[in-house]
C-alpha cells in the first residue's frame, strides 16, 4: 500500500447495536489498530491480538491506565490507588544497558493464586570483587567507608556487614537469632557469650538434633581440641566415646557420681552415693518389664575392700568362696558347696537338704541311683507349681506345665463308653479306697440324645438314655469324667504365716 492508501475510518459511522464503534487506523502493512470506547468507558488500543493500551477515567478504582504486550497480557499499568504493576505475568524490567542481561533486571514469575512457577527475580550483574567480604554489590547502609549488604564473588553469595556489627534475625518482632561480630551464634535468646547457644522454646523441644545420611560412616559428632585432634567423638551408631581423656558423669568439681578414669592399663570406674539408696542396676530386657538386680555396698565401712573374681569358670555346683584374705584385699576362688537348708513353709523347722553333690542325705529327702528323681516322705510345699517337658515338636525346646489348683487333693478318671440302654462304666480298683464316695460324674453325648446318671458306687456308675422305654434300646456313646477328694491327704486350707 502506498501513502497515499493509508487511512483512518470510523466503523460504523453510525449507531449500530450489534458493534462497538471504533476508529480503524490502517498503516503500509495493513494491520490495524483499532480504538474502541467500551461500555465502562475506557478507551482502548487494540491490536491483533488483544489489547494494547487502555484509559479509564474512573479515577475512584481499578486499573486506569494499561500498557499491553503483544498477546494482550499487560506489563504496565497504573491503578487509581496509585498502585503500579510491572511486568506482573511475564516478560522482565530491565534498567541500563539493552540486552538479556542488564546491570539491573527483574525477572517476573506468574502472578496468579496457587502458581508453582518462578518467582520474581532481581539480577545485578556478575562478581562484584575479586576478594570475598568486600563491599557489598546491593548496599543496605553505607558509612563512608564500609558498607553492609549483599554480594557473590568466588562462587559463594555473601552477607556482608560492617566490624562490629551483628546479624539479627527478627519474626514477628521477637528476636530468635543473633550472629555476633567475634562469631558467636545464639539462638532464642540474648546471652551470646559462647561460641553457641541454643535455648529451646518449649519443655516438649528438642534442643539439638544431629541426624545422619543413609548408611551414615563418618562421626556424628567430633569434639577437637586445638590442633583438631579427636578428644571425644559419637560414632554413627550414636554411641558417645572418649579417646585419651576420662568419661564423667554428673557430680561437680572433681567429685563425680560416675565417672572413669582413661590413659593407662589401671582404668577404673566409681560410683560415689549421695544418699543410702544408691545402687548399681542391671535391669531386665525392657520388652519384659523395669526389675533389675542390684548390688549396694554398706554405708559405712570399716575398710576399703577389693574383691578380686577368679580367674577360671567354676565346675557344676560350686560356689564362690575367699580363697586368700589380706587386709581389705579378698581373692575369691570357686569351692564346694557345703551342707545347705530348706526352711519349711507352715513348720518352725530346717531340713537339711544335702550332704555333698551327689546324694541327698536326709531321712525323709531320698535320691534314686541315677540322680533323676527326688523323693519326699511327706508334703511337698511350693507357691507356684510347674514342672518341664520336652516338646514333643521341636527337640531344641521345652514346655512348662503347670498344676491345677484347688481347695482339696483331687483325683480323676475319665475315658468314653458305648452300649444299649443302661451302659456300666467300672472305675479302677484303687478307686474305693483312694477317692471319697461323693465324687463327681461328667457326661459328654456323642450321640443326639440326653443322658442321666442312673446309679454311682465307689466301684461303678451306670449312664441311660433319658426318654420313652423303647429308646433306650437306641445304642449310645458317650465320654466321661470323674473327679473326686482323696481320702488319705487333706489340706488346711487357711494357714496362719510362720
Amino acid at each position: 500500500m502506498a501513502n497515499s492508501d493509508k487511512n483512518i475510518r470510523i466503523v460504523p459511522n453510525r449507531n449500530s447495536s450489534t458493534d462497538t464503534p471504533f476508529i480503524r487506523f490502517v498503516g503500509q502493512n495493513n494491520t490495524p489498530i483499532l480504538l474502541r470506547v467500551l461500555d465502562d468507558n475506557t478507551l482502548s488500543f487494540e491490536g491483533t491480538s488483544g489489547q494494547l493500551l487502555s484509559i479509564n477515567n474512573n479515577l475512584s478504582s481499578g486499573w486506569i491506565f494499561a500498557v499491553s504486550d503483544i498477546s494482550g497480557i499487560p506489563s504496565f499499568r497504573v491503578n487509581a490507588d496509585g498502585t503500579i504493576g510491572l511486568a506482573e505475568y511475564s516478560g522482565n524490567i530491565g534498567i541500563g544497558t539493552a540486552g538479556l542481561t542488564p546491570p539491573f533486571k527483574i525477572t517476573a514469575g506468574t502472578n496468579t493464586a496457587l502458581s508453582t512457577a518462578t518467582p520474581l527475580t532481581i539480577s545485578l550483574g556478575g562478581t562484584y570483587s575479586s576478594t570475598a567480604g568486600a563491599n557489598a554489590k546491593l548496599r543496605l547502609y553505607y558509612d563512608g567507608t564500609n558498607s553492609s549488604g549483599f554480594g557473590y564473588s568466588n562462587n559463594q553469595l555473601e552477607v556482608v556487614a560492617r566490624s562490629g556489627d551483628d546479624f539479627v534475625w527478627y519474626f514477628g518482632g521477637s528476636q530468635k537469632a543473633r550472629l555476633t561480630s567475634a562469631g558467636n551464634l545464639g539462638l532464642t535468646s540474648s546471652a551470646f557469650t559462647s561460641k553457641l547457644f541454643l535455648e529451646t522454646n518449649s519443655a516438649t523441644q528438642n534442643g539439638l538434633i544431629i541426624k545422619g545420611f543413609a548408611s551414615q560412616t563418618a562421626n556424628l559428632l567430633s569434639i577437637q581440641d586445638s590442633t583438631g585432634a579427636i578428644l571425644s567423638f559419637v560414632n554413627p551408631s550414636g554411641s558417645f566415646l572418649p579417646t585419651t581423656s576420662g568419661l564423667a558423669l554428673g557430680g561437680s568439681s572433681n567429685r563425680w557420681n560416675l565417672y572413669a578414669t582413661s590413659g593407662d592399663f589401671n582404668n577404673t570406674v566409681s560410683l560415689f552415693p549421695t544418699a543410702s539408696t544408691t545402687e548399681l542396676r542391671l535391669y531386665e530386657l525392657a520388652a519384659n518389664g523395669a526389675d533389675y538386680t542390684a548390688f549396694k555396698a554398706p554405708d559405712i565401712h570399716a575398710q576399703s575392700i577389693i574383691y578380686t573374681l577368679p580367674a577360671v569358670a567354676p565346675a557344676l555346683n560350686q560356689v564362690l568362696t575367699a580363697s586368700s584374705v589380706s587386709g581389705g584385699n579378698v581373692t575369691l576362688g570357686w569351692g564346694a558347696a557345703s551342707s545347705g537348708t530348706l526352711s519349711g513353709g507352715g513348720t518352725q523347722y530346717k531340713i537339711p537338704m544335702w550332704t555333698n553333690t551327689s546324694s541327698l542325705g536326709d531321712s525323709i529327702i531320698t535320691q534314686n541311683s541315677v540322680a533323676t528323681q527326688i523323693t519326699v516322705a511327706g508334703n511337698f510345699r511350693a507357691t507356684t507349681k510347674s514342672f518341664l517337658i520336652q516338646h514333643p515338636t521341636f527337640s531344641d525346646k521345652l514346655l512348662e506345665h503347670g498344676s491345677l489348683e484347688g481347695p482339696e487333693h483331687g483325683a480323676y478318671v475319665r475315658g468314653r463308653a458305648s452300649g444299649i440302654n443302661n451302659v456300666t462304666i467300672q472305675l479302677p480298683d484303687y478307686w474305693k479306697d483312694l477317692v471319697e464316695e461323693d465324687y463327681s460324674i461328667y457326661i459328654t453325648p456323642r450321640c443326639n440324645c440326653s443322658l442321666f446318671v442312673v446309679t454311682q458306687s465307689q466301684n461303678s456308675f451306670k449312664i441311660s438314655r433319658t426318654g420313652l422305654f423303647f429308646l433306650r434300646k437306641i445304642k449310645i456313646e458317650f465320654d466321661y469324667y470323674c473327679v473326686g477328694n482323696r481320702k488319705d491327704q487333706k489340706l488346711e486350707l487357711v494357714q496362719d504365716k510362720v
